[in-house]
């Protein structure tokens, strides 16, 4: 890849004040032509000008210094309208060949009043020409006649539709990179774009040259324009600009029977013949992307390699010119089969064949580069003309295949100061919207203030192949619409909705689907175009729709300051699949494109609200009502009148009419007046009914003028209120009074109601497939469910760990659980507002099995050939209890066929399971284990050691008693074959009678506030009846509220753990922080067993009365202020201190900071940056410990 720097290559220079303008506008009647009828652009609709061509071609000329100043030139426009441009001239073709060509040249530039008008022109020795790509339409400036250089037209590209294209298609030929390799994904944005430039060696026929000739210079001039063109949509959509290379007059031929092209009228073969003619004349390494021009095809429109561009087909592009318009041929066939070359395929659904089934986002014949457009006849056609940009699929797959595929490995990288535009979906994907209703898309993009922005929306989604406006599954409803200055794109267009008019280009859903669109972001950047994309996904509900405006909805009169009733259809739009409860209600006072008068914010979605027409007047009103959480909308159907108030008065404005909040955050209302024919009375507010205890209402203003504002504050001082509150409130003049209901919908964060239900707190013997259960809380929308074998929930700390979220309240573990073992559970209620802290935490403990494993130690056994034999393998089991589990750990041996063997185990119930019967064909011998919770079903061969599952369940055995004779049979059921049996060994697991610890002392343990104590078997003491106190484990489960844990100066957390042996030790204390009159902590104990005893609290009293022993103080006094803390905090002790370590722990018991205190009695710790919160400030010496708590905020 080569890379050059042009740094210089866009400074703004102009040379003239003044814009020079070379074009008069002139009648189509006042032409004088030298042969009238050769005419090969004939548009619907056209503006006629003169040009004095040599005038604008010395000023175009003259005085360029090598960067290519800016020159000032006015052209005219399809309306016949003067636009002044600013253009510089641009590099298209390699240094050599422009030298010997001097009098073609190229240029770009923009519209300085609208910088989003790009302009490319050109001249040679046939004339002038341009093209302007602007928001919502591209138009050309070509000759009026052919071989005319002094009458020109401006016409729209869309105002020209060539017959002879009825006939195109486009032949593609395998990609030669997989599909899958390609990543379809948001583009990244923000990033520096650099120029790509390709080497672009284009030939063309002698059919071709002889009709553009008969000079190679008037060729190369007319393969120029079309380069020029296809530059401009190739530069704006992927940086991307073709350099003619230097030998390009090699490839021109103007003889059909002497070109190396024997058949120039087929495009197939042309397209096989064209990378060795081009590689012949000037060099295989001399180009990195060949094309042929042709006349008109007899097998197709175009034809090309996809992803051919920098590999060994890369000369595979072919257009066949069916038009004269070179201009609009390199966009609707070069700029197409030139596409393919770079990456993309088709992007159309349906146009009679030929369609990509991996990109068919566009309805029937597409409308953009890499569609059909206007090809596909009426009933598939979406437009008459294809316009000039490429679809998001192509902007995906060209950038994905030059930017990290072969079109990568010969670009020429030229350095730009451009960045890529960021993008972004404002509202989160995975709602619903109802049927047969309009919706809206907006997003947001933000680039270099010099660049501005277009935008448009396109569907993405892949369907069978459809009918325009008879869509099937997942088909595309919607054209691409032309990139535009608004960001927000309605669907179908809101001239349709106005006007009731049906569009088969634009057809809302009817049925279930999923909806799919890209927002697309362009810069225009004049150095090397930007564009960047996100996806949005959605669906459309049957459940519910049309959503409509029932009132007003026909031409009625209306007065200002009036109070009307509005209505909609809800069309069950308040469902749980679209769960719109509020909409918000718009006025527009211009048909309906714009609607500037806000109404209603958030009034319930429940098909009438009241509201107060607004002091405007106008014969265009309507009133838009759309979802406040979604993207759907409907508008009344036909423009009302609005004529002035009749009577004195006041409009009672407020906002919002419906609000969901969360209790105890505030709500602030927000009203507005205004004053009708001079009204003048004051207005006092009031609330009449709605208000519950724990809530308060207080207005800013008690009474305003008509024309003032004001606001109410709605603040909550009980965090558990929730559900809807209808507040009801007064405005009131002397004369007049209006009451309005404000709705509250109130979510609480108090999920004190869940607790749980199964498995019972503190159970033991619990299966291993347990279900678990809770009770709802209201507010909560879901619930996050934990399990773990430790209760911090750490994956550090855990062994086992399960997580998932839930609106049921009920859930299955999809894990088996581990048998013998302490299991600690949680539930969290979540709803929008937060995320609680865990609710308590339950404990259980799994069934208790004891499992033993019993060899055969009679082996080896011959297994003979002589006949049908069966081996009998007893075991002998001595002992108590019931079968919890039977596996074969291992049979192993010899036999030159497997699959005479059957393997039968018989209790000694004489209960009988079929382990295997005849496996694995003529492969031999056998070594395997037999489990029904194995992976897998019985797999060949059977001799790698693996467990599988038997072909009958062996918890058939389960409840059985477990002493008595296991018989194991292995039976050789033909003759002729024998082995041997090396090795068979059977567990057994049953149900254990344990013996559990057991609680003797729990005693509540006095402290005076501010010091610590140790903990001592007098207050907490375990034991069991088999084990030591060093075997009995507590693990703490919740921490104390106003102190710390501690043993041997180490701070405990939730999950951490100690035995009793600590305790008789002296080694646990508890430290106070001064706060508080008790504490406590809770626990479990286990015996490693499977023991245990259930969640336990051990209580402490605060007690200032309590004297306590020198041995058992275990406290520093000290101070901290200020407290809460800010950016610093000190510590003040009692007196002079020496080797103190100071830290400063978090709830989790992780040290945040550390410092030693020496010879002071005062240390300022600098707490910046350390996040909100609580913490506690740990001071130790050798022989004390001081705690105390610490709020930063």
């Amino acid at each position: 890849m080569k890379i050059f720097s042009a740094t210089l290559i866009f400074l703004f220079i102009v040379n003239v004040s003044v814009g020079q303008s070379y074009f008069k506008p002139i009648l189509e009647s006042d032409l004088t032509l030298s042969n009238r009828n050769q005419r090969s652009i004939i548009p619907n609709k056209y503006s006629v000008a003169q040009l004095d061509i040599n005038a604008i071609k010395n000023y175009l000329t003259q005085n360029v210094s090598a960067d290519g100043d800016y020159k000032k030139i006015t052209l005219f426009n399809p309306a016949g309208e003067m636009e002044e441009y600013v253009v510089k001239e641009v590099k298209m073709m390699e240094d050599g060949i422009a030298a010997r060509y001097p009098n073609i040249r190229t240029y770009k530039g923009y519209n300085p009043h609208n910088k989003r008008a790009k302009i490319n022109l050109g001249i040679s020795n046939t004339g002038f020409y341009a093209t302007v790509a602007s928001p919502g339409a591209s138009y050309s400036i070509d000759r009026y006649a052919d071989k005319e250089d002094r009458f020109y037209i401006s016409y729209f590209l869309s105002d020209f539709v060539d017959e002879n294209a009825m006939s195109y298609t486009c032949g593609t030929l395998a990609s030669e990179i997989k599909e899958s390799e390609l990543s379809v994904s948001t583009r990244s944005t923000g990033e520096n774009l650099p120029l790509r430039t390709y080497r672009f060696a284009l030939a063309c026929t002698g059919e071709f040259g002889a009709f553009y000739g008969p000079s190679k210079e008037d060729v190369l001039g007319e393969m120029m324009k079309s380069v020029n063109r296809m530059n401009q949509a190739l530069e704006n959509d992927f940086a991307i600009r073709l350099i003619i290379v230097d030998e390009n007059d090699q490839l021109i031929f103007s003889d059909a029977d002497t070109d190396p092209y024997p058949d120039g009228n087929t495009g197939g073969t042309l397209l096989s013949e064209n990378t060795k003619v081009i590689s012949d004349r000037i060099g295989f390494a001399n180009f990195d992307i060949g094309h042929v021009y042709t006349r008109g095809c007899d097998d197709t429109g175009g034809i090309a390699f996809i992803r051919s561009a920098c590999s060994g087909n890369k000369g595979g592009g072919v257009t066949c010119h069916y038009s004269n318009d070179i201009t609009a041929m390199a966009i609707r066939v070069a700029a197409h089969e030139v596409g393919h070359q770079l990456g993309s395929n088709h992007t159309f659904n349906n146009c009679n064949g030929n369609e990509s089934s991996s990109t068919a986002y566009e309805p029937g014949s597409g409308s953009t580069i890499m569609s059909y457009g206007g090809l596909c006849g009426s009933e598939l056609n979406v437009v008459g003309v294809a316009d000039d940009y490429y679809h998001v699929s192509s902007l995906i797959e060209i950038t994905e295949y030059t930017r990290a595929f072969f079109g990568n490995n010969c670009a020429t990288l030229v350095e730009t100061t451009n960045n890529i535009p960021e993008v972004n979906i404002p509202i989160e994907g995975g709602f619903s919207i109802p049927i047969s209703t309009p919706f809206e898309l907006t997003g947001i993009a933000t680039d270099d203030p010099e660049d501005e922005l277009t935008y448009n929306w396109e569907q993405f989604n892949l369907g069978p192949k459809a009918t325009p406006g008879e869509p099937v599954d997942n088909s595309p409803l919607f054209i691409s619409a032309y990139p535009n200055t608004s960001p927000t794109r309605v669907f179908p267009k809101i001239e349709s909705i106005i006007t009731n008019v049906y569009d088969k280009t634009e057809v809302l859903p009817t049925y279930d689907r999923d909806l799919n669109f890209q927002f697309i972001a362009r810069d225009n950047n004049t150095e090397s175009g930007g564009v960047a994309w996100e996806e949005i996904e959605f669906y459309a509900s049957s459940s519910a729709g049309p959503f409509l405006v029932s009132f007003p909805d026909s031409a009625v009169t209306v007065h200002a300051g009036e109070e009307i009733e509005i209505t909609w259809e809800v069309a069950n739009t308040d469902n749980d699949i679209i769960n719109c409860q509020s909409v918000d209600i718009f006025l527009s006072t211009d048909g309906g494109f714009t609607y500037d008068y806000p109404i209603l914010t958030g009034t319930p979605n429940d098909g009438i609200e009241k509201i107060f027409v607004p002091n405007v007047v106008t014969t265009q009103a309507r009133f838009k009502i759309k979802a406040a959480n979604n993207i759907f909308f409907d508008i009344s159907n036909q423009n009302i009148t609005i004529e002035e108030a009749e009577n004195p008065g006041f409009i009672f404005t407020y906002s919002p009419s419906y609000t969901r909040n969360c209790v105890p955050d505030d709500i602030v209302l927000d009203f507005g007046s205004e004053a009708l024919l001079d009204f003048s009375e004051d207005i006092s507010f009031k609330v009449t009914s709605g208000i519950v205890e724990g809530m308060e209402v207080n207005f800013d203003k008690n009474v305003i003028n008509p024309g003032e504002s004001n606001s109410a504050t709605i603040s909550f001082s009980d965090p558990s209120i929730s559900g809807i509150i209808k507040l009801d409130i007064e405005a009131q003049t002397t004369s007049d009074t209006v009451r309005r209901s404000i709705t509250l919908d109130l979510l609480s964060s108090d999920f004190s109601d869940i607790a749980a239900v199964t498995p019972l707190l503190g159970s033991s013997g619990n299966v291993v497939s347990s279900q678990f259960t809770w009770l709802p809380d209201s507010d909560a929308s879901e619930y996050t469910f934990k399990i773990s074998d430790n209760p911090s929930f750490r994956e550090d700390l855990s062994g086992y760990l399960y997580e998932f979220s839930t609106q049921d309240t009920f859930l299955n573990l999809p894990d088996i659980l581990s048998k013998n073992t302490v299991y600690y559970w949680t539930v969290i209620g979540v709803n929008e507002c937060v995320e609680s802290a865990p609710s308590e935490i339950y404990t259980f403990a799994t069934e208790s099995v004891s499992c033993s494993t019993y060899e055969y130690n009679d082996v080896p056994l011959g297994i003979s050939q002589s006949g049908v034999i069966t081996i009998d393998m007893p075991i002998e089991v001595i002992g108590e209890g019931q079968v919890k589990d039977v596996n074969i750990q291992k049979i192993r041996g010899s036999h030159s066929w497997v699959s005479e063997l059957k393997g039968e185990l018989t209790s000694p119930a004489g209960t009988k399971v079929l382990l295997f019967n005849k496996k694995c064909g003529n492969q031999s011998d056998f070594n395997a284990g037999f489990d029904d919770d194995a992976l897998t079903g019985i797999t060949c061969p059977l001799n790698q050691g693996k467990f599988y599952q038997p072909e009958e369940k062996l918890d058939t055995f389960i409840g059985e008693d477990i002493a008595g004779k296991w018989l194991f049979s292995l039976t050789d059921t033909k003759v002729g074959n024998g082995g041997s049996v090396q090795e068979y060994t059977l567990e057994l697991c049953s149900n254990a009678v344990l013996e559990n610890p057991y609680i003797v002392n729990n005693i509540e343990m006095p402290l005076p506030s501010g010091v610590g104590r140790r903990i001592s078997s007098d207050f907490l003491l375990s034991e069991d009846d088999n084990n030591t106190n060093d075997e009995l484990v507590y693990t703490l489960v919740s921490l104390p509220e106003n102190g710390m844990l501690l043993i041997n100066n180490d701070t405990l957390y939730v999950g951490s753990q100690f035995s009793q042996l600590d305790i008789d030790n002296l080694s646990l204390r508890y430290s106070n922080n001064g706060e508080g009159d008790n504490d406590y902590f809770k626990f479990t104990v286990e015996d490693g067993e499977g023991g245990w005893i259930a969640l336990t609290t051990f209580d402490i009293v605060i007690d200032n009365n309590t004297v306590l022993g020198v041995d058992e103080i275990s406290q520093l006094a000290f101070d901290i202020f200020p407290n809460p803390a800010s950016g610093h905090f000190s510590i003040v002790f009692d007196g002079i201190q020496d080797n103190l370590n100071v830290s400063l722990v978090d709830v989790a018991g992780r040290k945040i900071k550390h410092s030693i205190l020496t010879r002071n009695d005062q240390l300022e710790v600098n707490i910046t940056g350390i996040q909100k919160g609580i913490y506690f400030v740990v001071v130790e010496s050798d022989q004390y410990k001081g705690v105390r708590k610490i709020v930063v905020e």
